[in-house]
């Protein structure tokens, strides 16, 4: 289901963002030398894996700061969403408190991350 796993995601990515960083922001394949290549969509042979390009817009709209720093509501590309998702460029609304999962350790399922402070 969606909601359960969109805000999961959303924390972390941005805590592997601040922890760990990506090591390249390339995400635009289909521009890359045929040597440098990856796959991104595992049916990349048999369809156009639409919704994994950089270019494609986001399912939903979504609600992000613009450069007036309004906040507006609208379809962003999915690199567009995750440069406002970036804690060095954040634009989105809302901001997560913590990177704990209750509803994990409820279960004895210890999931523990280091600090980012």
């Amino acid at each position: 289901s969606f909601w359960p796993i969109h805000p999961t995601l959303d924390r972390l990515l941005q805590y592997k963002m601040m922890v760990d960083d990506f090591a390249e922001d390339t995400w635009d394949i289909d521009r890359m030398a045929e040597s440098k290549k990856k796959v991104y969509c595992e049916y990349s042979t048999t369809s156009d894996c639409e919704g994994h390009h950089s270019y494609d817009l986001t399912f939903s709209d979504v609600i992000t700061r613009s450069d007036d720093g309004s906040y507006t509501m609208d379809y962003v590309s999915n690199m567009e969403l995750r440069t406002a998702l970036s804690p060095s460029t954040y634009a989105v609304s809302y901001i997560y408190n913590d990177f704990e999962w209750e509803h994990c350790n409820d279960l004895d399922l210890a999931v523990t991350f280091p600090s980012v402070l």
